[in-house]
């Protein structure tokens, strides 16, 4: 036979084939209503999802850094790309900058951020930072 194997029945390819297109003719109407429903069940499932990247909404509303926001915000024109920056100078410093950056990994681990790339980034610069069990 053209394609297939010699025998009667064709490739095994071909057995499975022929039932499932005899099924999809004469059930055609099926198909189409079962694509339909199906599409619009994942539509509504697409539409339910909420999307939560902004971090400061990751605190509680009366925490200090969501009332820096809504202070910074009333400043300028928001502060989603807003960048934080911690620096130091001296030794005199560093204790307070660990000491301020553990708190805020702690305190953003509290509130279910994932922090763990933040503190291997935070340990190369403050190796005393505490260690967050999640």
């Amino acid at each position: 036979t053209r394609g297939g194997s010699d025998h009667e029945g064709g490739t095994p390819l071909a057995r499975t084939l022929r039932p499932l297109g005899r099924f999809a003719f004469s059930r055609g109407g099926l198909i189409a209503i079962a694509a339909i429903f199906i599409a619009a069940v994942s539509a509504l499932g697409v539409m339910r999802i909420q999307i939560n990247d902004n971090p400061v909404r990751w605190f509680k509303a009366d925490h200090r850094i969501r009332v820096a926001d809504a202070v910074l915000n009333e400043h300028f024109a928001g502060t989603y790309d807003a960048f934080l920056v911690l620096s130091y100078s001296g030794d005199s410093g560093l204790g307070e900058f660990r000491a301020a950056a553990g708190t805020l990994l702690l305190e953003a681990a509290a509130a279910g951020a994932d922090v763990a790339g933040l503190e291997s980034l935070l340990a190369d610069a403050a190796p005393v930072i505490p260690v967050i069990e999640t």
